[in-house]
This record gives structure tokens, C-alpha cells and sequence, in this order.
């Protein structure tokens, strides 16, 4: 089941997943980026042309702010929630050649805000696709939710979640 509300400061939502027969995610709690000072000026320089600067110096890409989320996200697992491995989807460039791939490349921006007291738990990974069929097949890293961890990487041909359910009584948060 999936449970949406409006809020008064629109354009935030509040969206969550409570179905725990869902394959996808359990427990989970996305809306658009807190109004307080401090997530306003988070968003303000993950959006910034100085922070597009550097992520084109590290990809050689030139990137832009996401249009789909303008206002980016706060995301909250809870206990015992998940989110199962999953590939993000991406917009297609228009190409003339027929062979050349039309992905937009995107760079997933994930600023962790809260400490898990358990440090075993929350982890996100980052998997390999075996390139016959595209299914997971070797555990590439695996990212522990740390306060201020800043985790940049490439959404194509990535496949990542928290395919275990987060333990303990914290929850795991981020700003995207």
C-alpha cells in the first residue's frame, strides 16, 4: 500500500510504502527537501553551477540539476524497511545514430544525515550487472550510512539499493 499526503508548503509531498509484501521497498518515507535553512542550502549546492563544475571534472560529463526533482528529496528507511536492488531509470537523448547509446547520464548525489548506531546495518550497494542477462551478479562496494557522507555515482549500468532490512531502532536518512 502506498500513502501519499499534500502538505501546506507545497510543491511538498510526503510519499511511503507500507505494503511489506512489496519486492521494491518497505518502510520507506520520500519528500521534497526539508524547508529548514540548513536542507535549503544543501540544495542550493548540490544544485549549484560550481558543484556541475565538479562533477564534470570528475565524469568529463557535462551534468545538469535534476528536472524531474527540482526541489531534490529527503528519503527515510525505517526499521525493518529495505529498498530492493534496482537500476534508476533514465531519460533517452535524441541521437542520429541508431547504435550509439541514448542514456542520459546521471550522477545519483546522496548526502546522509544521521548516524546508525548499529554499523552493520543501512548500507547501500552497488552491484555489477552479468552483461548476458543484466542481473546482479558481483558486489561491487558497499557504502555505510555515515553523517555528512557525500556518495556520488553513475545511475547507468548501475544497479544499488539496501536489499536488507535496516536493523535497530534508527532510522537511515538522506537528502538526494
Amino acid at each position: 500500500e502506498k500513502c501519499s499526503l499534500e502538505r501546506r508548503d507545497a510543491p511538498h509531498s510526503f510519499d511511503c510504502g507500507l505494503n511489506p509484501d512489496n519486492p521494491r521497498d518497505f518502510m520507506r518515507i520520500s519528500h521534497a527537501f526539508p524547508a529548514s535553512p540548513s536542507a535549503r542550502a544543501v540544495r542550493k549546492i548540490l544544485q549549484s553551477e560550481m558543484f556541475m563544475e565538479f562533477l564534470h571534472g570528475l565524469t568529463g560529463v557535462r551534468m545538469r540539476p535534476s528536472q524531474e526533482h527540482p526541489f531534490g528529496s529527503h528519503k527515510q528507511a525505517l526499521s525493518p524497511g529495505y529498498l530492493a536492488l534496482h537500476q534508476d531509470a533514465s531519460m533517452f537523448a535524441k541521437r542520429s545514430n541508431p547504435n550509439q547509446d541514448r542514456r542520459v547520464p546521471r550522477v545519483n548525489a546522496l548526502l546522509y544525515i544521521g548516524d546508525l548506531k548499529d554499523n552493520t546495518t543501512g548500507h547501500l550497494e552497488i552491484w555489477g550487472a552479468d552483461p548476458e542477462t543484466g542481473q546482479p551478479n558481483e558486489l561491487v562496494a558497499s557504502v555505510a550510512p555515515r553523517k555528512n557522507r557525500l556518495l556520488l555515482f553513475d545511475t547507468i549500468d548501475n544497479i544499488h539499493g539496501m536489499p536488507w532490512p535496516l536493523r535497530g531502532d534508527d532510522s537511515r536518512r538522506h537528502l538526494q
